[in-house]
């Protein structure tokens, strides 16, 4: 079914009204065990609220702008994290960033939570320009919101909560992947734990005997286009070029700046001369190297005291145990096949996301209304 659903102000259909914060030099206004929402605590305890961080004591709500809410609001950050958005469990109070809105009788809270959400991306244009941007609650009192008959709305968060947890539910699969991954790279490249099949006895060696670290180059000495090569950096791929400057499997590692994210690049590439690219030998396998370089505390082989830095000299000199070849190439596959797993739950995630965008920006606008029965449309 189709038909715009009418838009009122939210201020008609809901009240609303700010935190404080009491003087955190008064040691005794915290810590009496009335939750006290901040920025931080919608920023990450996700879409309910059950605890919070630092809780207020009477004598600290009674000595300032902090009130307890109505059961049950939502918090809208104005503040900082603007647009932000969480519903409360129970009663809470807030700081004075945030804005406590209690929904009417026509207006359904995890409804109005998903509506927030989906016009956040204009909200943060709208903040008042300063040393940061803000909104005011008269601001927010002013906003349109479509308001379809009180079922609709509920069946238009269920749907959309629906969607919630199916992006969730992935999102723990990768978390328990990773932690998979992590642990089989703490056990297969130790050596603790071998793979059917392999005996032989590994080796102690410095990573130069395997090896050449060499230097990037500047990026003024190429041509940035639309070439056939990336163009690396710490940070990952910055622009395309023409040219390569090495054609063959490489570990990357930051030679300044970010020392501690190894990349491994398979096909030909350019480095920026902030970025180490490496000359492997015949008897390693470049990903295993890579998996190794993983293992690595690069962060405490830092040789400056400003921007951190690593030499080659430093990385040629670490030392690990090796195993003849075809073992290194056995465990790097079991690897790559997790990594695989992990990227692939990674892009249902996403599509999960973009799906579900594409639902709020129909729903809650009215361009497309879902069949509720009793209700006509």
């Amino acid at each position: 079914m189709s038909g715009f659903a009418p838009t009122v102000k939210l201020g008609t259909v809901a009240q609303m009204g700010s935190g404080g914060t009491p003087p955190s030099s008064v040691a005794r206004y915290y810590g009496g065990g009335i939750p006290w929402v901040s920025i931080a605590d919608m920023t990450t305890r996700g879409k309910y609220i059950h605890g919070t961080e630092r809780t207020l004591s009477t004598e600290g709500l009674n000595s300032s702008a902090a009130k307890l809410y109505e059961p049950d609001v939502v918090l809208y950050a104005m503040y900082a994290s603007l647009g932000e958005c969480s519903l409360a469990v129970g009663r809470v109070s807030s700081s004075q960033a945030i804005l406590g809105i209690k929904p009417g009788p026509r207006l359904d809270r995890e409804y109005l939570y998903y509506y927030l959400h989906s016009i956040k991306p204009t909200v943060k244009t709208m903040g008042q320009q300063g040393t940061q941007s803000n909104l005011n609650a008269g601001m927010v009192r002013d906003f349109d919101i479509p308001l379809p008959p009180l079922d609709e709305q509920r069946h238009i968060a269920c749907a959309l909560s629906d969607a919630d947890a199916e992006t969730d539910a992935l999102e723990r699969l990768i978390a328990k992947k990773r932690a998979i991954k992590q642990g089989l790279i703490q056990e297969l490249l130790s050596g603790r734990t071998r793979l059917p099949g392999y005996v032989g006895r590994w080796k102690r060696r410095r990573l130069g005997d395997v090896l050449k670290v060499r230097n990037g180059r500047n990026q003024r000495q190429v041509e940035v286009a639309a070439g056939r090569y990336p163009i690396l950096a710490t940070g990952g791929e910055i622009g395309r070029t023409d040219t390569a400057l090495y054609s063959k499997p490489s570990v990357l590692i930051g030679r300044k700046g970010t020392i501690d994210r190894p990349q491994f690049q398979e096909s030909p590439f350019w480095t920026v001369d902030t970025l180490f690219y490496t000359e492997i030998g015949r008897d390693a396998d470049p990903r295993f190297l890579f998996y190794l370089f993983c293992t690595v505390d690069w962060a405490s082989m830092n040789e400056a005291t400003g921007v951190p830095s690593l030499t080659g000299t430093r990385i040629e000199a670490v030392e690990a145990s090796f195993p003849e070849p075809d073992e290194q190439q056995a465990i790097a596959g079991v690897l790559r096949d997790t990594d695989a797993e992990i990227d692939t739950l990674e892009r249902r995630v996403e599509a999960a996301r973009e799906v579900k965008q594409g639902m709020m920006q129909e729903l809650l606008t009215g361009r497309i209304r879902l069949p509720v029965e009793g209700v006509a449309i």
